[in-house]
């Protein structure tokens, strides 16, 4: 699968996310090339991004039985991978006579920094910042990476939602019910061959 995602600064996806309150999620090309990103990675097990924004999230939610230990744990995990990275302001002119800064990431490690794995540290920094990180999540039927629309969403459309519900216990006992009815009906007036 080949990942198409145009490059974004942090500033501009920093007000991206912080304008989702009013239209209610994005499905735009950015945050859907991300989102492929984030599954690519995944599978790929290549990306240290996909480390960084599973440890902020495990920050965000500590594990109950020992929560000191596990903040402590995650945020010395969390200092580390971002220290293979190096923020550089980067000011430009705009035609309105102003400036507007964008952070360029560039890596202090001797591996060099795809274009892709700079603009999704972007993103997950964005996500962050504008407190939406939690919304940041993986389906619960396909395992996809998804943006939430809503906080209780957690399926990315609605076929992997009536996938799981069919697997479920609950989902199987309406069958099971159902399909009881329908041969009591069906045995009162009918005869079966």
């Amino acid at each position: 699968m080949r990942v198409i995602w145009r490059r974004c600064a942090l500033t501009n996806t920093g007000d991206t996310v912080a304008n989702d309150s009013q239209n209610r999620g994005w499905h735009g090309s950015t945050v859907k090339g991300f989102l492929a990103y984030l599954d690519k990675a995944e599978r790929t097990r290549t990306s240290e991004v996909l480390t960084i924004l599973k440890t902020m999230l495990e920050l965000q939610s500590p594990d109950k039985n020992d929560p000191a230990a596990a903040i402590a744990h995650n945020r010395i995990l969390l200092d580390n991978e971002l220290s293979k990275y190096k923020f550089v302001p980067d000011l430009l002119p705009r035609k309105n006579g102003g400036w507007g800064l964008e952070w360029r990431v560039l890596r202090v490690a001797h591996r060099k920094l795809s274009p892709f794995e700079a603009s999704a540290l972007q993103m997950v920094l964005a996500f962050a910042t504008a407190g939406k990180l939690k919304r940041l999540r993986k389906c619960g039927d396909c395992s996809k990476w998804m943006y939430a629309r809503f906080p209780h969403q957690n399926f990315c459309s609605m076929n992997c939602q009536q996938s799981n519900y069919r697997h479920s216990e609950a989902g199987r006992l309406m069958k099971r019910n159902a399909m009881k009815r329908y041969r009591l009906r069906d045995a009162g007036g009918r005869r079966r061959l």
